[in-house]
């Protein structure tokens, strides 16, 4: 990273501050993504649930179905509740993103003007 940072400041001339400002920037990306990684990962896994489930529905008998399909509406309140986390907080996060780089195109814009 610093040898990013020095490669950075001679090419562009950007300040400490810059640079800074750029890596605070980056490091609520990776967040994000890393976040994002996570919800897919989770997704997928609920899919393959999902499929498995079906193919053993096909071929259980009608009191089997009736216990499964309780656990799985059971199953699907609590998914909703995480869903609604995780947006909320994605967008906590996207916001700060975007506030702190509106923040920078602002002082930049104040500097040159």
């Amino acid at each position: 990273m610093e040898k990013l940072n020095r490669e950075l400041e001679s090419a562009t001339m950007l300040s400490t501050d810059d640079i800074e400002k750029i890596e605070a920037v980056e490091s609520e990306l990776m967040h994000i993504l890393f976040q994002l990684v996570k919800f897919k990962a989770y997704w997928d896994d609920r899919k393959v649930r999902l499929e498995t489930l079906i193919q053993k529905l096909s071929t259980e008998s009608s009191n089997v179905l009736l216990f499964i399909g309780k656990s799985i509406r059971e199953g699907w309140k609590d998914v909703k509740s995480e869903c609604d986390e995780y947006s909320k907080e994605i967008s906590g996060m996207i916001n700060r993103v975007d506030n702190k780089f509106m923040n920078y195109i602002q002082s930049e814009h104040a500097k040159s003007g």
